[in-house]
This record gives structure tokens, sequence and C-alpha cells, in this order.
């Protein structure tokens, strides 16, 4: 078998046309790799968007909790007994519901820090350096 011819330019305007696209691809590359990191920044943002609505009901069920605490104490000082403590039993569960989903709020917090990190973005750069210095060799 004939081992196949190696391309190699032969003049200057070989050269220049594989530069010219060579540069055409890097800027392809770099329009891609901003778009990559828009979309990134844009999903990191909706979903420290959606924590915050999470952290605001939690933080709002806690705040429920207190009246509900208060109202109890006031009625185990001006009622009887089992209506005081019906309102403390409620009380006390809306503060547990409230603190699970303010847990919950802050736990989506800290996962949308590391998606702000632009992890996908920074490996495809990773790749397409990789790319480029194979090309240009």
């Amino acid at each position: 078998m004939a081992e196949p011819e190696r391309i190699r330019p032969t003049d200057q305007e070989d050269v220049s046309t594989a530069v010219r696209e060579l540069l055409a691809d890097v800027g392809d590359l770099v329009r891609s790799e901003l778009n990559l990191a828009v979309l990134e920044l844009r999903s990191a943002v909706s979903t420290v968007a959606i924590s915050g609505v999470w952290l605001v009901v939690g933080l709002a069920l806690i705040y429920l909790a207190m009246i509900f605490l208060l109202l109890a104490v006031t009625a185990a000082l001006a009622a009887t007994m089992p209506w005081s403590t019906a309102a403390l039993i409620v009380g006390v569960v809306v503060l547990v519901v409230g603190g699970i989903v303010a847990y919950l709020g802050f736990r989506k917090f800290a996962s949308a820090q590391n998606d702000l990190a632009l992890t996908t973005t920074r490996e495809t750069l990773r790749e397409n350096v990789e790319w480029l210095r194979n090309r240009t060799r």
C-alpha cells in the first residue's frame, strides 16, 4: 500500500487561507464558549431565585409559628387548658415545618454556589484549548 501523501501548503495563498480558516474557527469557538457561559449563568441565577423563594416561604412559616406560639401563651393565661394546649401544638407544628422549609432553602443556596463556578464552561474551554493545540501542530 502506498502511504498517503501529506498535504503541505506550497505557497503563500495556501498558508493565508489556512490561517483565515483557523481564525474563523477560533472566532466560532469563542462565541460558542460565551453562549455556554451565558446559559450556565442564567441557570445558576434561576436556581438562586428559586432558593430565595423557598427561604422566604420558610421564614414566613416561622413567623406564623411565632404568632401561634404567642396565641398559645395568651390562651394559656386567658382560657382553659385544652384550648391553649391545642394552640401550642399547632404553633410547634408550624414552627417545625417552617424550619424544615428554611433548611431546604439554605441547602438550595449552597448548591447554587456550585453552579456559579461555571464548571461546564471551564471544562469545554480546556477541551477547546487542547483541540487548538492539536490543530496547530
